[in-house]
């Protein structure tokens, strides 16, 4: 069940967490943080896991030197310590945005800024199967970019949802297709096309019209189906 779900830009919260102090963070995180080279990705790194102790502290109360969060490289955060330990964290980010989920079940979240000029053909060598890479080639070139970030948000927050980092030769084995009216639901995608983001969550047993603070942007939602076959 997702408890929260939230959307913001990631430099209002870096400027409260740095006014609260830095104290909050686990020893992970902080062995994390002095391997960034560039400031933003360590300002980022920083305000995502903020952002995450507030949702928690929303759902479940304490302060947020209460929350130990793990932060391994390339892998997704996990909830080390904490009022309820049982709870999953998801975090993503991609240009001046940053997204956090809660839920009472593994979760994962992918966020992408789409805008950004792509060649799609690499890309989708890469993480796509031979199908959804000859559907990508029929497409005027103006919309292959959308329709390729459609399929890998929500390809690499599946992978998220289980603790997994990038892994091409998964991601190439994974369809992704529209659910039908009634059919179970194990993603959920979300596009603001003036915007130029789109997220994916991956749980089991989603439910559609899942409730979003998107910091006053409009999505549309999608309800994808997503298995695994052979890559």
């Amino acid at each position: 069940m997702i408890l929260a779900l939230r959307l913001a830009r990631y430099a209002p919260t870096w400027a409260v967490a740095e006014a609260a102090g830095l104290d909050f963070l686990g020893a992970e995180e902080r062995e994390r943080v002095g391997t960034f080279k560039a400031t933003a990705r360590r300002e980022q790194f920083i305000a995502a896991r903020w952002m995450a102790r507030r949702l928690l502290i929303e759902q479940r109360g304490g302060i947020p030197a209460d929350w130990e969060l793990g932060a391994i490289a390339h892998t997704p955060p996990r909830l080390v310590r904490g009022p309820d330990p049982a709870l999953h964290v998801g975090l993503s980010h991609s240009g001046d945005w940053m997204a956090c989920v809660i839920s009472t079940l593994p979760v994962g979240i992918d966020l992408e800024t789409v805008t950004r000029p792509r060649r799609v053909a690499p890309l989708a060598r890469q993480s796509c199967s031979a199908e959804e890479q000859a559907l990508l080639a029929t497409l005027p070139p103006e919309q292959q970019l959308a329709a390729f970030y459609r399929m890998w948000t929500q390809k690499e927050a599946w992978l998220k949802q289980r603790g997994l980092g990038i892994d091409f030769s998964l991601m190439r084995g994974l369809r992704v297709r529209d659910a039908a009216a009634g059919e179970p639901v194990n993603g959920l995608g979300y596009f603001d096309a003036a915007a130029g983001l789109r997220l994916a969550l991956s749980a089991e047993s989603l439910q559609p019209g899942q409730r979003m603070e998107t910091n006053g942007l409009s999505f549309v939602e999608e309800t994808w189906w997503l298995e695994q076959t052979a890559s």
